[in-house]
């Protein structure tokens, strides 16, 4: 059980905040500091409110949630936070904490970390699930007050008036008197002919997803040379004969963890290959399947062709800010400079974090996203209060209320073969929506809300627990869709595609238009 909140704000490290920091050019080390030492108090509050870890079933997902701290009467929170990542999910824990009403908008789902095939660098936290920590993250948010919004509703745009941000959303508008920006970044892709038509099928960003779709046969290509492309490497050469690694710079440079480096370069089943660039890619006579790429060496030119099945793509990320532009300061790739002092932007109220700002040494890891989650919290509420806007004592508790959505439960079998596409066929024309889905997969997740926004009641089809078999259900989905990875969205007997089509097509209107066409509302 929870300790019962007290009505004291909580703050840490006061001999090191803004006001401690002598003006000049050596502020930078006291915000490291501060950000190193935030997060490991994050981490022990933490693991102190939850010695055990909660089990999550997949097939149970929330859709919204409010406990404590509802907002103002008319509505507008004393924050609203852009995201659930390590940024927006650990802002949300210490605005939480100091009582302040907290509107979270944003999936678990699609994010950078939730992506990661492993979390191992993080103090305190021994689980290596990257997608736990943000589950229980989000739940430690939720039980000290915490609202999460519907998983899937994104901000459309922005605007301020009166003192107060107006954020619209697919749904409905929300008020806030100050917004933390922890929107994260969208992996990048490399624009070459095919690509997009590749895309899904046998061109991937996202490891955990999509390696069983390859086999002990297989050669995969990873492209790229962070830390992400490090750890892919290694997890697909536990699944396929080999994998190749492509990278543009001659050494890998900016990966935090060299041990997994060496380990990658000595594995008999990765073979690194640098300074190269990938310039095309190869398709089969029938210009369907994947069987190579050409690479062109970044200095000398010369170019040689690799044999691959499939590919992955780790190469960076673009910061998710396109709907802030007007309102706020950007760089020109879209990233968001903050304060030397704090998480500050340009606009008084508006705080960022994570992935979003502008990093000047190049720690983009979970924990240093986290502190900066939590350095902005700890911002907004002296903000707040410097504008006389806290009220002590002000807020009431309020009873958990939680809308879970409706699915029927994982199915192993379903009467047939689902490696035949006969079988395939008859089962998604059985069922008005099917989804075909991973408990670890990010993009299901994203499917999943985004069908839930609109009370739909899929039949999801988990081929977790097909175990070694999936790929063969996956690749039989490809001879009948052209879709080989997860998830697969079936309306009607016809594929929309995976995670981020269905976000789409929710987000136009036109999935519940699909949805009633098919008999499945």
């Amino acid at each position: 059980m929870l300790r019962k909140r007290t009505r004291r704000t909580t703050s840490f490290l006061p001999i090191l905040s803004r006001s401690s920091a002598r003006k000049g050019s050596k502020r930078t080390p006291y915000r490291f500091i501060v950000a190193a030492i935030t997060a490991i108090a994050a981490v022990f509050f933490f693991f102190r409110s939850y010695r055990s870890n909660a089990n999550h079933v997949h097939r149970s997902r929330l859709l919204h949630s409010t406990t404590s701290t509802p907002p103002h009467p008319d509505g507008t929170y004393d924050v609203i936070i852009l995201g659930s990542g390590p940024a927006g999910l650990s802002a949300a824990v210490f605005a939480a904490r100091s009582t302040l009403s907290v509107l979270v908008l944003g999936s678990l789902h699609g994010g950078l970390l939730s992506e990661a095939t492993s979390l191992e660098n993080f103090p305190g936290y021994t689980s290596t699930d990257s997608l736990q920590w943000l589950q229980l993250t989000q739940k430690q948010a939720q039980d000290w007050g915490a609202t999460m919004a519907l998983p899937g509703l994104t901000a459309q745009s922005i605007t301020q008036s009166n003192h107060t941000f107006q954020i619209k959303t697919e749904l409905e508008v929300y008020q806030s008197r100050a917004l933390i920006v922890a929107t994260g970044a969208t992996p990048r892709r490399l624009h070459l002919p095919e690509e997009d038509d590749l895309w899904g099928t046998f061109i991937h960003s996202c490891a955990i997803c999509d390696a069983s779709a390859y086999g002990p046969d297989d050669t995969v290509l990873v492209v790229g040379g962070g830390d992400a492309a490090v750890a892919a490497a290694l997890y697909l050469s536990r699944i396929v004969r080999q994998v190749i690694v492509v990278h543009r710079q001659a050494d890998f440079t900016r990966p935090k963890n060299y041990a997994a480096i060496e380990q990658m370069k000595t594995s008999p089943k990765v073979r690194v290959l640098t300074p190269y660039v990938v310039t095309s890619w190869i398709l089969d006579s029938s210009q369907t399947l994947l069987v190579g790429a050409q690479l062109e060496h970044a200095s000398s030119k010369d170019r040689t062709e690799v044999k691959v099945n499939g590919a992955f793509l780790l190469i960076g990320a673009i910061p998710n800010t396109s709907f802030l532009r007007g309102l706020v300061a950007l760089n020109e790739e879209g990233f968001i400079a903050v304060s030397r002092d704090d998480q500050g932007t340009s606009i008084p109220g508006l705080f960022a974090a994570g992935e979003v700002v502008l990093d000047r040494g190049g720690y983009r890891q979970a924990i240093t996203a986290a502190a900066q989650g939590a350095q902005a919290a700890m911002d907004v509420e002296r903000w707040l209060a410097q504008k006389g806007w806290l009220e002590a004592g002000s807020r009431k508790d309020a009873a958990i209320q939680r809308r879970v959505m409706r699915t029927d439960p994982p199915r192993p079998t379903e009467g047939c073969d689902l490696t035949q596409t006969d079988c395939l066929k008859d089962v998604v024309h059985k069922y008005p929506l099917v989804v075909f889905s991973k408990f670890s997969c990010p993009y299901c997740g994203m499917a999943l809300e985004a069908l839930g926004t609109v009370g739909a009641n899929p039949h999801v089809i988990d081929l977790t627990y097909f175990g070694p078999k999936a790929h063969l259900v996956q690749t039989a989905l490809a001879h009948l869709t052209g879709r080989r990875t997860v998830p697969n969205v079936f309306i009607g007997g016809e594929s929309i595609g995976g995670g981020q089509e269905t976000v789409q097509f929710q987000r136009s209107g036109q999935l519940k238009e699909k949805l009633l066409l098919a008999g499945a509302l």
